[in-house]
């Protein structure tokens, strides 16, 4: 076959045609992977805020919880305070729970030292956490960790019973 047959000019077109297409069909998958790529990113940016959201308002529950459920004699003005003084703790700072090393939000109230993700890991901790803790003796406007009452499965545990749980 040489240059001037019209069989090789057809196939020279075709083989044209194959590259050009490839190109384009190539163009079209990387723009396709950008895009999908951009979506990844806006789906993983999306349930990372879902998280937060969720992570605060878990928080929040627990605080409300912790509120709620302080004993009758412990001094509420004071109580407030310490939870307003915790509340303004700069939302960035990572504290991880004393107990099981998760991301924490409540702290101990006494020595505002040891950080808990929840009240049953504040409880878990005790044994240990007690002999560091510097409770003030005597007082009666600091709520110590031994002084919480516990809500679990729908029971609420008394001062007394959450002492029981310490002392086992």
């Amino acid at each position: 076959m040489s240059n001037d047959d019209p069989g090789f000019h057809q196939i020279s077109e075709i083989v044209s045609a194959l590259i050009t297409g490839s190109q384009q069909l190539k163009n079209m998958v990387a723009q396709l992977r950008s895009e999908l790529e951009t979506m990844r990113e806006s789906e993983i940016n999306q349930a990372r805020y879902q998280a937060e959201m969720e992570k605060h308002d878990v928080c929040l529950a627990n605080n409300r919880l912790c509120f709620l459920s302080v004993p009758k004699y412990v001094d509420q003005d004071v109580l407030f305070q310490q939870i307003l003084t915790h509340l303004q703790i700069d939302p960035n700072i990572n504290k991880s729970c004393s107990n099981c090393g998760r991301e924490a939000c409540l702290e101990c109230m006494a020595c505002r030292r040891a950080w808990y993700c929840t009240s049953f890991c504040q409880q878990r901790d005790w044994n240990i956490h007690q002999h560091h803790c510097n409770i003030i003796p005597g007082s009666e406007s600091i709520l110590a960790s031994s002084q919480i009452q516990v809500v679990q499965d729908g029971h609420t545990q008394e001062p007394s019973e959450v002492d029981n749980l310490h002392s086992n």
